[in-house]
């Protein structure tokens, strides 16, 4: 399957946006980081909106998304009520935080179910009978792993950026838990890819790629681990998406002064759990492939 960089795109910001706000909204209903909440909600606002250019990116006729709409069950259509839903969330927070100056606890946790919710159906959006390897509730987990994650290690930088200091131990301590959450998640994921069967009936010929080799069902489920997604799995998700940025947080944690020497730190962290999330990404695409090459 030909992988889709502006859904790719689309997922990693969307992620990156619901968990900034979850996390700014857990902050807030511990009574903490309250000078970062209008920065952080500023960032989660810029990358819910570059997620939503990048999904319109996908289509190749935008007018084609309105015939969607007309269903519920059309995954563009939830995802579109989703995204509605947490920017409606986002201008209360906002019109909240203005007047009171403070965010109360049931804004707050307004914007933890919000997020939660958006990453959810998101997820959800992509569950196919046709397509066996998306055909799985870890997909959603993983993209609810990946938003905690992100969303941690930013709002723990914007915090370390704006010395906020009463925010810095919840961050950490949220950052560490989400580098195990989401190791925990991924083999999970790996796991119940190598269980995947499929039962050939023969092969089909397309007559747009004519020197396409037959797809071999056997070999489909341990590319990831030791074929040719090896290397995007091992160094691309786990050591760099996983590992360093664990390492990294766990650095943080220690560190007595809140200075540019963090910031670069957690920056570096974010970076490269970006780049993990857009290894898996482009590896579930790769095994996204439509059962109906095997058949």
């Amino acid at each position: 399957m030909a992988v889709q960089w502006p859904l790719i795109i689309f997922t990693l910001c969307t992620c990156m946006s619901a968990g900034i706000f979850g996390m700014q909204g857990f902050l807030a209903y511990r009574d903490k980081g309250g000078d970062l909440q209008l920065p952080a909600l500023i960032v989660s606002v810029v990358f819910i909106g570059i997620g939503g250019i990048a999904s319109f990116l996908h289509l190749q006729h935008w007018d084609r998304i309105f015939n969607g709409f007309g269903h519920l069950t059309s995954g563009i259509t939830q995802e579109l009520i989703g995204i509605a839903l947490i920017a409606i969330m986002m201008v209360v927070y906002f019109l909240v935080l203005r007047k009171k100056g403070t965010v109360p606890k049931w804004a707050a946790g307004m914007a933890m179910v919000a997020s939660a919710l958006l990453v959810f159906i998101m997820g959800h959006s992509y569950l196919m009978e046709s397509r066996l390897i998306w055909n799985t509730y870890l997909l959603p987990a993983y993209y609810l792993a990946s938003a905690f994650m992100l969303g941690s290690l930013a709002v723990w930088l914007i915090a370390s950026v704006l010395k906020v200091d009463d925010a810095m131990p919840i961050c950490a301590k949220a950052s560490l838990i989400s580098c195990g959450v989401m190791l925990v998640v991924v083999f999970a994921y790996v796991a119940f890819i190598s269980t995947v069967t499929f039962s050939a009936v023969g092969y089909y010929f397309d007559p747009t790629s004519p020197t396409t080799g037959m797809a071999d069902p056997t070999t489909y489920s341990t590319t990831l681990l030791t074929g040719q997604l090896a290397p995007t799995f091992w160094l691309g998700v786990v050591a760099i998406g996983i590992v360093l940025p664990f390492i990294i947080s766990w650095m943080g944690r220690k560190a007595t002064e809140v200075g540019a020497k963090l910031s670069r730190l957690l920056a570096a962290a974010l970076v490269l759990t970006l780049a993990g999330g857009l290894c898996w990404r482009v590896a579930l695409y790769v095994l996204g492939a439509s059962v109906f090459v095997f058949y």
